[in-house]
């Protein structure tokens, strides 16, 4: 079996803040996508992601979260974005992985890991649903308030088939 090779497609760092980033007219001829964020919001508050712009209630989750020896999970159904639900201020890093983001016949699965080491030590592991039969042509990160400070980087890469 061959092992999947990571191909990196784009990457940004932001040079000011800003509300939100996209990456938008990806490549089609992967297997899988991988974004790395790795910022700082100006506050506090977790962030949401949205695929191909689509606002609509297409996304479903599964949240399992580790606070310092405290647990909790939740279920979110029918939202209008994929939702990380930590709050805390300082550098997070978060890897989303996007299964078969091209295909045109199914709905497409992701998994979320956020680490976050600052003010309280946290892990956030979610899996979830895009219902939704068209590719992956564009995501966006935004932030539920405030904006991404200078120096954040977001990473896109593809997983050869």
């Amino acid at each position: 079996m061959a092992t999947p090779t990571y191909i990196a497609l784009a990457t940004a760092t932001l040079a000011s803040s800003a509300s939100s980033f996209t990456f938008s007219s990806i490549d089609q001829s992967y297997g899988d996508l991988v974004l790395v964020a790795n910022y700082n919001p100006s506050t506090q508050g977790g962030h949401r992601l949205t695929l191909n712009n689509d606002n609509n209630s297409n996304y479903n989750m599964a949240i399992m979260t580790g606070f310092s020896g405290n647990a909790s999970s939740v279920a979110r159904n029918n939202q209008s974005f994929f939702l990380n639900e930590v709050s805390d201020a300082g550098w997070h890093l978060n890897t989303y992985r996007i299964f078969d983001y091209s295909a045109t016949d199914k709905h497409k699965s992701l998994l979320l890991t956020y680490n976050h080491a600052n003010e309280r030590p946290a892990t956030e592991h979610q899996s979830g649903r895009y219902a939704s039969n068209s590719a992956v042509t564009s995501v966006t990160m935004f932030l539920n308030g405030g904006s991404f400070d200078p120096g954040s980087t977001f990473s896109l890469y593809g997983v050869a088939k």
